[in-house]
This record gives C-alpha cells, structure tokens and sequence, in this order.
C-alpha cells in the first residue's frame, strides 16, 4: 500500500505525476502519462524512505 496523491483536473486532459526526494535535483516522473476521466484524479504512490516531493503535469490541452 501507499498513500494518495490526487487533484482537481479536467476530464479528457492528461497528466503525468513527477517527484523528487531533494528540490536541488530534477524531478522524475512517476508511472504513465494519467487520462483524467473525473474533475478529481487520485493515483496511489509507494511509500519512500524520508520526504519527497510530488508536482503534476498536464500534457495536453
């Protein structure tokens, strides 16, 4: 199990989840590209050692 990462979001728009351990460093994305189909999307996300940090893509218009 993990715990729940999710946003507002427009269905039909796609999305991709990024995350980073340290701000100084580059993010990396998380998974596939996500096709909201709802105004709320929710992924699950393993749990890490320490903190990190999570921004949301979208990548289509």
């Amino acid at each position: 199990m993990g715990f729940a990462v999710g946003w507002s979001s427009v269905p039909g728009k796609t999305y991709q989840v990024w995350s980073t351990a340290d701000l100084s460093d580059g993010f990396t994305p998380q998974g596939d590209p996500i096709l909201a189909d709802e105004s709320y999307t929710e992924v699950i996300q393993p749990w890490g050692e320490g903190q990190s940090f999570y921004q949301i893509q979208v990548l289509s218009d």
